[in-house]
């Protein structure tokens, strides 16, 4: 039921951080605005699934995913959608889960950044450990 709390959060969110962070390094792409602009595209994505804007179902901010809304992942449906009462468990936990959206993007991406410089090198030249078990 949680699919988007166990897929976009923990794995989407970080890979999107990582690119934007790897595109800064090699590109010279502006960070901030384009934070500012994947931050925003997820928020307007995951605000209008959950607020029924993009069609009938609700709930798909946090509680199913894009993957149900496509039709890859089949779950079933909630009766009431969690933001008709607002001071409700599911409705602030999900609020909560999503204002800490631009922390996983930021420091999941730094993360992964970090990782793909121990495992490749973090400068043209290094090998990391990749190169240190390949011997290459």
């Amino acid at each position: 039921m949680l699919l988007s709390f166990l897929f976009d959060i923990p794995i989407f969110l970080p890979f999107l951080g990582f690119l934007i962070l790897w595109l800064h390094s090699k590109k010279g792409w502006h960070f901030w605005g384009w934070t500012a602009f994947t931050l925003s595209m997820f928020w307007l994505v995951s605000g209008g699934l959950y607020f029924d804007l993009w069609g009938e179902g609700g709930n798909h901010f946090m509680w199913y995913s894009w993957l149900d809304k496509m039709g890859i992942v089949k779950t079933f449906p909630i009766p009431t959608p969690t933001f008709q009462n607002p001071y409700g468990f599911w409705n602030l936990f999900g609020f909560v889960l999503f204002l800490t959206y631009p922390f996983i993007l930021i420091g999941g991406g730094k993360f992964l950044f970090w990782l793909k410089g121990i495992l490749f090198g973090h400068i043209k030249g290094q090998t990391g450990l990749w190169g240190m078990l390949t011997n290459r």
